[in-house]
């Protein structure tokens, strides 16, 4: 969950100019401690001061947020940002100008400058004033255009891995669906009764499957129940060939996981291991070291080669358990299949999340 941003991170404009301003307002206000004039009599011009800055570094700012990027670096960026500057510092001075009849001229000019140097002494400060606090406002635009950019790069990526969680749902469902009406297929003609329960327990199964969103999450424990569903739609198929063992670590059932990771396991397990042998199938959940383990193991053999991680003989649904570990836990998540004391063994790791 995202948490939702102040209204600091929410007007980052407000807080730069508000923090600008209020350091060169207290600069401006230095003279007044070590001149004879009193600051009572420079509060009114420094108002005006201030505020007029303010107007002309705010229209500033709308110009130059209207520059595109590609011309704000280098020489560019000196060609739009000083012209502005002159034109902006230039109504900074004519604002103070306009205001000395009712504010008079700054009380902290120093003695000895001759009579209407003043204005041009205000618009050469104005000028400076005005190019440092634009350095200062393109480094925040600059940084604030790059995180935005970034922020987008994410978004589209998240979109991205969005579409491909609900692809990757949407061929996990139809597989999931032909597997289970070619189960009910084969017993209608030889035991309709059970074909009929088969019915009722994989309308409850695809009712669960279809409802479920892949990005979400689920307990451990509701992720077991509708594998022992399946197992009992399967065991009505199958009888006495398929015998299921349990190893469930209590600990482990509250914890959340990623939906619909178990159940391809558990269905490659019984379509490559029951050839017309009966199939030991166990499977196992418990904590290790800060994760979660599960393994689904059967009697029989890979097919070659051995090692693999998948072999050519895996259908859809474990490529799908590899494909969304990718993308629900990228870097924190381990899968392999392989041998083990005469068991194939599914093995899969997941970071424990409460």
């Amino acid at each position: 969950m995202v948490a939702e941003a102040s209204w600091l991170q929410r007007h980052p404009f407000i807080v730069f100019q508000a923090s600008v301003w209020t350091l060169l307002t207290g600069l401006a206000l230095l003279p007044s401690l070590r001149t004879d004039a009193s600051l009572r009599e420079g509060v009114a011009w420094v108002a005006v001061w201030t505020c007029s800055g303010l107007l002309w570094s705010s229209l500033y700012a709308a110009l130059l947020e209207r520059v595109p990027d590609d011309k704000l670096r280098g020489l560019r960026l000196l060609m739009v940002a000083l012209p502005l500057a002159v034109l902006l510092a230039l109504g900074w001075a004519l604002t103070l100008w306009a205001f000395e009849p009712l504010v008079g001229t700054e009380p902290w000019f120093p003695p000895g400058i001759p009579k209407g140097r003043e204005h041009e002494i205000s618009f050469v400060r104005s000028l400076i004033l005005l190019l440092m606090w634009s350095g200062l406002f393109l480094v925040n635009l600059l940084s604030t255009r790059v995180q935005a950019a970034r922020e987008r790069q994410l978004q589209a990526q998240a979109m991205a891995n969005q579409a491909q969680l609900q692809l990757l749902r949407s061929q996990l469902n139809p597989h999931f669906l032909f597997n289970a009406l070619n189960s009910v297929v084969a017993l209608v003609d030889e035991a309709p009764r059970r074909a009929q329960t088969m019915v009722r327990d994989v309308s409850t199964l695809l009712r669960k499957a279809l409802d479920t969103d892949g990005t979400r999450e689920t307990t451990v424990s509701d992720e077991v129940d509708f594998i022992k569903l399946y197992l009992k739609c399967e065991g009505v198929r199958f009888e006495e060939r398929l015998v299921v063992t349990w190893d469930l670590e209590p600990s482990a059932l509250p914890l959340r996981m990623a939906p619909m990771l178990l159940h391809p396991l558990v269905e490659n397990a019984i379509k490559h291991g029951m050839r017309g042998q009966p199939l030991e199938l166990n499977v196992s959940v418990r904590r290790a070291s800060g994760r979660l383990v599960f393994e689904v193991s059967n009697s029989g053999t890979l097919n070659p080669p051995a090692d693999a991680l998948l072999p050519a003989s895996s259908g859809i649904g474990l490529r799908n358990v590899t494909a969304r570990l990718a993308q629900l836990y990228p870097g924190t998540s381990a899968f392999e299949l392989f041998e083990r004391e005469g068991r194939v063994v599914a093995h899969l790791e997941l970071p424990e999340a409460a």
